[in-house]
């Protein structure tokens, strides 16, 4: 048996208890009337200093922006595939995207490009297509990269650019109606085709 829990010493140890409650509950109470009004005092006094030391842009009026009624300035002329040759793509290591509002090239690091995912936001209609569509064909051309072009809103135009500018170049259209086109088992042994179910449907 522990020395403590004998019933000579439960006596000691209920007051043990109690006091560390007890202190921990005054300790709690001294804090809240002292200190708290204090540290909030304190807290108020250092928002109100950055409050004052912060400059309010002259563009906030407190009213809702909406995106449909932003204007730019008037689009800068591009030639997608010869304002930046392959030449300066591979020198700097960039995938060229187009051009800003002064005419400079957008560039993306090749190393960004290739580790993170990048996202194109726009009105229907602005170009997001157009300029995936002409980086993804930059790509192949300047670094020989291959492309698997998912789309599933059907761009009746991108089909064939890519035709004209890639030089290896396959059309799955998985749309529903159509024929099959893929074909997963075609020439797998017994083992591979087996290996294959038991992946495919978690069957292990």
């Amino acid at each position: 048996d522990y020395y403590l829990l004998q019933p000579a010493n439960l006596f000691g140890i209920v007051w043990c208890a109690g006091g560390l409650v007890a202190g921990i509950l005054l300790a709690r109470l001294l804090a809240f009337l002292l200190l708290d009004g204090h540290f909030a005092a304190a807290d108020e006094a250092v928002n109100a200093k950055l409050n004052q030391e912060s400059r309010r842009s002259s563009q906030r009026t407190g009213e809702m922006t909406d995106v449909r009624h932003l204007h730019f300035g008037e689009p800068v002329p591009v030639n997608a595939l010869a304002d930046f040759s392959t030449e300066q793509a591979r020198k700097q290591q960039a995938v060229f995207l187009g051009k800003d509002e002064q005419g400079q090239p957008v560039l993306v690091p090749r190393d960004t490009w290739r580790k993170t995912n990048i996202q194109i936001l726009g009105l229907p209609g602005s170009g997001k297509s157009v300029m995936g569509t002409n980086a993804l064909i930059r790509c192949v051309r300047d670094f020989g990269d291959a492309v698997v072009y998912f789309d599933p809103n059907g761009d009746a135009w991108a089909p064939h650019v890519f035709r004209a500018h890639c030089p290896d170049f396959t059309l799955l259209d998985l749309r529903p109606g159509k024929p099959a086109q893929l074909n997963l088992f075609r020439d797998l042994d017994q083992y591979a085709l087996k290996n294959l179910l038991v992946a495919g449907f978690n069957l292990s």
